[in-house]
């Protein structure tokens, strides 16, 4: 019986076939956004977005600064990359600027999530909106905790006998000087960027026992003096002052303080 032979040609034009549509298939992933990984602020493999990692580690080792100019070196585009920066923000002690970011994330209406993870803490982990939210909220609720600390009225320790009234402490400073004459500045806010320093203390407890003596000292300041706790040279350091939205208007406050002889400088909170 004689067989038939299937004979295929050359096999060269087959082998450039198989190239090519290997090279096809190639480019076609190359534009679809989930082969994309470890791209800063996108969403990758329908996954949450993903912080870049140099920032995640400085963040996570205590380094919210460096963080801060890894996510700041360029634009802030995607809302995760706003959300990356506003929280770096509030682990460095700036939550006026991380404030106004995570505002500017709830006005995205983004649906994008995100999971934010040191060692076994959890920072974020859900949608961006709904942590943007939770994180203002916090901010709202430590700013109010500090405002408490600062009224001049505290309880007194469990300590003491129960007949005993809360009254002013006989050992709280009081102010005999010269009553500064100084009108209260426009744009007051306890969100404001510019900080008018008036005194600076090394405990809350100071703090808040001579807060009532800058009142004395400036009547019309009466009510809106402010703090701001900064750590300075590795020790905490509590600044009283007021809180301004604009600098021309803290500028003309402490003009204001300087020129009847008293210490004043204007501090851009948000550097």
């Amino acid at each position: 019986m004689k067989r038939n032979h299937l004979h295929f040609g050359p096999l060269k034009p087959f082998k450039a076939l198989v190239a090519g549509t290997a090279l096809l298939m190639l480019v076609a992933c190359s534009g679809n956004p989930s082969f994309v990984s470890g791209t800063p602020g996108r969403v990758t493999s329908g996954g949450p977005a993903r912080m870049p990692d140099n920032v995640l580690s400085a963040l996570c080792e205590g380094r919210a600064s460096d963080a801060i100019t890894l996510l700041t070196a360029e634009p802030l585009g995607s809302p995760a990359d706003k959300f990356f920066a506003a929280l770096s923000l509030e682990e460095a002690g700036h939550p006026a600027r991380a404030r106004s970011l995570y505002v500017s994330v709830m006005r995205s209406g983004t649906t994008d999530s995100v999971k934010i993870r040191c060692g076994g803490t959890t920072l974020a982990n859900g949608t961006i909106l709904d942590e943007a939210a939770r994180r203002l909220a916090l901010i709202s609720q430590n700013l109010a905790l500090l405002d408490t600390d600062l009224r001049p009225h505290r309880p007194l320790h469990a300590g003491l006998p129960p007949s005993t009234k809360p009254t002013r402490s006989k050992s709280a400073p009081s102010y005999s000087g010269p009553r500064m004459t100084v009108s209260a500045p426009s744009g007051q806010s306890p969100f404001g960027q510019w900080f008018v320093h008036l005194a600076s203390y090394s405990s809350i407890e100071s703090a808040a026992k001579n807060k009532g003596t800058l009142e004395k000292k400036f009547p019309a300041l009466q009510g809106i003096i402010d703090q701001w706790e900064i750590n300075a040279r590795g020790s905490t350091a509590i600044r009283l002052g007021i809180r301004v939205q604009k600098k021309g208007a803290a500028q003309q406050l402490c003009n204001a303080v300087q020129s009847q002889g008293s210490y004043c400088a204007v501090i851009d909170t948000s550097s």
